[in-house]
């Protein structure tokens, strides 16, 4: 969390953060316009960014993208602010989030980042075999070849119906995987094009960085308006499944 602090200290990665939040996703150059600041000081203000957790890198073809990550502030919250003064913080709270799914839904991208300690080769395993998936991915079970081309889907038992089927569209083990992304169990979603997930992995001292990019959604996607809340919910019950051998309870839908 020193890190955090120390990122957030600076007026002009503050700027950087704002930006960001007005437009998510922005290349380098498109942010050097709106701060106004020079490549090669923009570069050394993303890079600290990045390494405190508060953004979240992804390439679209050779353009290198930046957003938010909104855990690192959420955790500051939780344990520096909200337990001294829980009602109006979470008034303000409220608002703070209704407008950044606003932008969110501006975007229509959706970024997400956290640390896991464990072993990517781990992760790896978790995200793509069903002995992990029917532990902390709303009881599914995964299955595909891996390959690409193969098939993707994410059943509600062993060879049982479909919640989410897709192809695969990159695989590198055990560093990167991009699947498209058709939900089956919902009358809205299921009549929707295939969005796009992409999970990109990075070890470092034993412990492994979990990017997960979900993007590529249709005009007035249905889809799109429900994930903000529901990837980190998965994401967080497989990182206690890996670090403490159990998933998080089973939350009411």
């Amino acid at each position: 969390m020193d890190a955090v602090f120390k990122a957030l200290a600076a007026n002009s990665r503050r700027k950087v953060l704002d930006a960001l939040f007005d437009e998510d996703g922005q290349t380098l150059t498109a942010l050097c316009a709106n701060v106004d600041m020079t490549r090669q000081g923009l570069s050394k203000h993303l890079q600290a960014l990045e390494d405190a957790g508060l953004i979240v890198t992804e390439f679209a073809g050779r353009e290198k993208k930046h957003f938010l990550n909104p855990v690192p502030i959420r955790d500051i919250t939780t344990r520096w602010l909200r337990k001294y003064s829980e009602k109006q913080l979470q008034a303000i709270e409220n608002i703070k989030s209704a407008v950044e799914e606003t932008a969110m839904s501006n975007s229509k991208q959706f970024a997400y980042q956290t640390w896991i300690r464990a072993p990517k080769t781990r992760v790896w395993e978790a995200l793509t075999t069903p002995e992990f998936t029917s532990q902390y991915f709303h009881a599914t079970y995964i299955e595909s070849t891996w390959e690409k081309n193969a098939d993707v889907y994410y059943r509600m038992a062993p060879g049982g119906d479909i919640a989410v089927d897709g192809k695969v569209l990159e695989s590198d083990p055990p560093n990167r995987l991009v699947i498209s992304w058709h939900v089956r169990y919902d009358e809205q979603a299921i009549k929707e094009a295939p969005s796009r997930v992409t999970f990109t992995l990075e070890e470092s001292g034993g412990q492994t960085r979990l990017r997960i990019v979900h993007d590529n959604f249709p005009e007035n996607s249905v889809l799109f308006d429900r994930i903000s809340e529901g990837w980190p919910w998965i994401v967080s019950s497989l990182k206690s499944l890996l670090e403490t051998g159990k998933p998080l309870p089973t939350r009411a839908a």
